[in-house]
This record gives C-alpha cells, structure tokens and sequence, in this order.
C-alpha cells in the first residue's frame, strides 16, 4: 500500500467510480486536494486562487441553484404536455364511445 509522502500515512484506496456524475466528483475532489497542498504550500497560482474564491461564492451557489430551478419547470412542461396529450387521447375515445351509442354509422351510406 502506498504512503502519503506528507504524513507518511497510508494514503486510503479510493474505488473506482462507476456513474459519470461519481466520476466528476471524485476528480473534483482530487482538484481540491491539489489545490489545498499548493495553497499550503504558497505556490498556488492567482488564476487558482480566483477559481476557488469565485467557486465557493454565494454568486456560484445561487446560480447552481437557478439551473437547478429551470430543469425542474422543463421537467414540469414536459410532463404538462405529456398529461395533455393523454388526455386529448381519452376524451377521443369517449367522443367515439358517445357516437356509436348514438347509432350513427362511421361512415355515410349511399342509396
């Protein structure tokens, strides 16, 4: 098992990622580590710096959490116009149910 060369503790094994989102995570974590050590070490750069600083910002957050809004109300349209079209189906079935209770042909005759 290896070390970590700072500690000298043994680093932890971390499993392999099997989703997308899990792997953007866990190479977002590895960023932060390396961030961290660089910044620990004062030779982080400014353009690293200002990444993190805007990252962690309420700016950041608020706008994570407006796309997070648009998707769910895209989600909702979708699903409006899905519940619309299901219905526009069923009062169909009932219009023709109406007609052949009435006795009216589909169709015309001719004499």
């Amino acid at each position: 098992m290896a070390t970590d060369p700072n500690s000298g503790a043994p680093k932890r094994s971390r499993r392999t990622p099997t989703t997308p989102e899990e792997r953007e995570k866990k190479l977002q974590n590895m960023a932060y580590d390396l961030a961290e050590e660089q910044l620990e070490k004062k030779t982080a750069s400014s353009q690293l710096m200002t990444l993190l600083i805007k990252g962690g910002g309420v700016r950041e957050q608020l706008e994570m959490e407006k796309m997070k809004t648009e998707l769910r109300l895209a989600n909702a349209k979708i699903e409006q116009l899905a519940s619309q079209v299901r219905l526009e189906a069923s009062i169909e079935a009932a219009m023709e149910a109406f007609r052949s209770y009435q006795g009216t042909p589909d169709y015309e005759v001719d004499d």
